[in-house]
């Protein structure tokens, strides 16, 4: 990666702004130093390189309304349909802010209830041991709480709290495959089957460089390797990855995937609450390459005061730094002739 120093007048503001961080954004310094992995690629953010930064960078300065609709998990339904996504959901049953007043019968079912703010919060009525107060009492907690505050995950902290019963599209077998998407490019596929089971099994692909994927390193947060063929719908899934992807400048595109039919599972802008555990994630490494913040929406319309000075200088820096890379590029090509 071709690396350029930025003028002074950007270094004294780039250090200037790191500094405001650790001032004003205290929760979200000390979220990262509580976890030492995190807090390597984040001291820096106003220069972002690493995932890690490019993701402290965006909950500080992308405030794109976009994210809060892709980060409600009842929102995201509109939107897809609004964009025109051909994309099938989980079949919705019911949907209300008030846990006594979800049907007693769908809880006898073999559904599923979230909370639309917020990760981890769903349950199984029908295959947990909680009876249905218990339940309710899970759920009305769930309307409490203020998910996405710990991190500073700040599309959650606008969503209006809202429980929702889906149906359930599978269990054990069903397969779930997310797609971190830079654009329309893909970086890294995730797949795993088998979650929350004794026979959980996970892979990586990544890309081959020839417009496909091949297989990565194993998967550290599973034990067991899948070794499975890809899906039937699999040029399905990435064609509409990658539609998805190129409407923002990173998102990871989440199915849920049992044999020839498939579903929306979620769409998420703070993978692992803004860390990705990969040499190829970390400054210089060539998934971190991959985001380029340019196409965030935070150039779009830079703020006035000092907010707007930054945003305008950091896009003429990363342009300044595009412009040598593609020069030295073509210089290499050239030589090679």
């Amino acid at each position: 990666m071709k690396v350029m120093t930025p003028h002074l007048p950007d270094r004294l503001l780039f250090a200037a702004v790191n500094l405001w961080v650790r001032r004003r954004h205290k929760r979200l310094v000390r979220f990262c130093r509580e976890h030492p992995e995190r807090w390597a690629g984040m001291p820096w953010p106003a220069l972002p390189r690493s995932v890690s930064a490019k993701f402290a960078w965006r909950k500080l300065f992308d405030h794109d309304p976009r994210f809060v609709l892709l980060s409600d998990k009842l929102a995201v339904r509109r939107w897809a349909k609004d964009e025109g996504v051909d994309v099938p959901f989980p079949r919705l049953l019911w949907e209300g802010t008030d846990a006594d007043a979800i049907p007693e019968a769908l809880l006898a079912q073999d559904v599923v209830l979230k909370a639309n703010h917020g990760s981890s919060m769903n349950i199984f009525p029908a295959r947990t041991d909680m009876d249905d107060a218990a339940i309710r009492q899970r759920a009305a907690r769930w309307l409490r709480t203020r998910y996405g505050e710990a991190a500073q995950e700040t599309a959650y902290l606008s969503i209006e709290p809202r429980l929702f019963v889906e149906e359930s599209v599978g269990f054990g077998a069903l397969e779930e495959i997310k797609f971190y998407t830079f654009g329309p490019e893909i970086g890294r596929i995730f797949r795993s089957r088998g979650r929350d089971t004794a026979d959980e099994a996970a892979t990586i692909l990544l890309p081959d460089g020839a417009g496909g994927f091949e297989q990565g390193a194993r998967s550290d947060v599973v034990d067991r390797t899948l070794d499975a063929p890809l899906p039937e719908c699999w040029d399905r899934l990435v064609d509409l990855a990658r539609r998805i992807g190129g409407q923002f400048d990173q998102v990871r595109v989440d199915f849920l995937v049992e044999g020839e039919r498939f579903w929306l599972g979620e769409l998420t802008l703070y993978t692992q609450k803004g860390y990705i555990p990969a040499p190829e994630a970390e400054a210089g490494g060539w998934l971190a390459e991959m985001w380029d913040i340019r196409r965030s929406r935070a150039f779009e319309s830079a703020p006035r005061g000092w907010r707007g000075a930054y945003l305008r200088r950091l896009k003429r820096h990363l342009e300044r730094e595009a412009a040598a890379r593609h020069g030295a590029a073509a210089e290499g090509q050239l030589t090679s002739l």
